[in-house]
C-alpha cells in the first residue's frame, strides 16, 4: 500500500487520490445512512416487511398447525400478535432465515430453538424488571401463566418500538386459542407461501382471510424513498462533475509528457491506456483505504450481521459508482483532447 501511494505521488496523481478519498468519504457516509435508514424502517414496522402479509384464521384450527410442515421452498418468518399496547407481545417462528434485530445482550432465536420443548423470550431493552421473574440465576418473562426464559435483549441505539416488544417462540403457546388471531407473514416470495388464499401444509390446507392494515413504517410515513433517491442522484452527479473537472486538470498538466511519448513513436492508444491504468489505481486505492477504515469502525460498533452484510453490499455498489464516474471522467477528457487537435492525433 505504501509503495503504491509513493508511485501515485511520483505520477502526479496525488490530487486525484485526495479527491477520490474525499468522494469516498461521501459515498461511505451515504452507505452508512442507507443501512441505518433500512434498520429504522424495519424497526418502525415492528420487524414487519414492507410487503408483509396480514391474515386471520379460524381459531378452532390454529392449534393444529405445525409450521415446520408448511410447504414452501422459500425462507419465511411468521408472527402471531398476542398483545398490543404499552408492551407489544408477539410469537415468532422462522425457517432458514430471518431479519435479526439489534441485540443488546444475549442472543436472538436460533432455528433450533423452535419445537424443542423450550419456552424462550427475547425482550426489548426497556421492558420493566417488574415484568420478569428470576429463578436459579435465570430470568423469565411471564405470559398467560407460562414462564419464558429470557435469552436476549434487543434494541437499537435510538428509541424505537422494539424497546417495548417481547418475542416468544410460537410453538410454545400450545393450544391457547383464546389469544389474538392476527398473523403476519414475512417472505421474499409471499405468493409462493400463500396459494389461492390457502396455507398448504403436509397434512392439511388452511383457509386464511387476508386484510390490508395500510401503510406502515417510517419510510412510507415521511416519504423517505423520494429523499433517498434524490440523495443518491445528487451524490452521483457530484462524483461525475468533480472528477471530470479534476481529471481534465490532471491531463492538462500531463500534456507535455503525453506529447513526448507520442513523438517517440508510442501509439496514442497505448499512452492513454497507461495513463488510465494509473488513474484507476489511484481511484481504487483511495476507495479501498477509506472502506477499510469505515468497515473497521462499523465492526467495532457491534453492528448486527445483517447490517454488516448490507453495509458491504452498499460499499460494493459505491465502488461501482466510483469506477463509473472515473470512466466517464476519462471518456469526457479524452474526447476533449481529441477535439482540441493538439495531441493524440492519429
Amino acid at each position: 500500500m505504501k509503495s503504491k501511494i509513493k508511485e501515485i505521488y511520483r505520477n502526479g496523481l496525488m490530487p486525484i487520490f485526495v479527491l477520490y478519498f474525499l468522494l469516498s468519504m461521501i459515498m461511505i457516509s451515504v452507505s452508512y445512512y442507507m443501512v441505518q435508514q433500512k434498520e429504522l424502517d424495519s424497526l418502525s414496522r415492528g420487524l414487519y416487511q414492507e410487503n408483509s402479509l396480514f391474515f386471520m384464521v379460524d381459531q378452532n384450527t390454529a392449534h393444529e398447525w405445525d409450521w415446520r410442515k408448511l410447504r414452501t421452498t422459500y425462507p419465511f418468518t411468521i408472527f402471531k400478535e398476542l398483545e398490543t399496547g404499552e408492551v407489544n407481545v408477539r410469537a415468532l417462528y422462522y425457517k432458514e432465515d430471518t431479519y435479526k434485530p439489534p441485540i443488546v445482550a444475549g442472543r436472538f432465536f436460533n432455528e433450533d430453538d423452535f419445537y424443542s420443548d423450550h419456552k424462550y423470550a427475547v425482550i426489548g431493552q426497556r421492558i420493566a424488571e417488574s415484568a420478569l421473574t428470576s429463578l436459579d440465576g435465570r430470568r423469565y418473562y411471564l405470559f398467560q401463566g407460562k414462564k419464558f426464559e429470557v435469552i436476549g435483549s434487543m434494541g437499537a441505539a435510538y428509541p424505537s418500538t422494539l424497546d417495548t416488544t417481547v418475542l416468544l417462540n410460537l410453538d410454545a403457546l400450545g393450544q391457547q386459542t383464546h389469544l389474538n388471531n392476527i398473523y403476519v407473514l414475512n417472505s421474499p416470495a409471499v405468493s409462493s407461501v400463500l396459494k389461492n388464499g390457502y396455507l398448504i401444509f403436509e397434512n392439511l390446507s388452511v383457509k386464511v382471510n387476508v386484510f390490508d392494515r395500510g401503510d406502515a413504517g417510517a419510510q412510507r410515513y415521511v416519504g423517505i424513498d423520494i429523499y433517498r433517491n434524490t440523495i443518491i442522484i445528487t451524490v452521483f452527479l457530484l462524483l461525475v462533475c468533480s472528477s471530470v473537472i479534476f481529471t481534465m486538470n490532471w491531463y492538462d498538466k500531463k500534456k507535455s509528457e503525453i506529447n513526448w511519448l507520442w513523438i517517440m513513436g508510442i501509439k496514442s492508444e497505448k499512452v492513454m491506456a497507461e495513463f488510465s491504468k494509473r488513474y484507476y489505481v489511484a481511484v481504487s486505492l483511495s476507495y479501498l483505504l477509506m472502506c477499510t477504515i469505515s468497515l473497521f469502525l462499523f465492526l467495532i460498533a457491534r453492528a448486527s450481521t445483517e447490517n454488516i452484510e448490507l453495509y458491504v453490499q452498499y460499499l460494493l455498489i459505491g465502488y461501482v459508482l466510483i469506477l463509473l464516474s472515473s470512466y466517464l471522467s476519462i471518456s469526457v477528457t479524452v474526447k476533449r483532447i481529441g477535439r482540441s487537435g493538439k495531441d493524440l492525433s492519429k
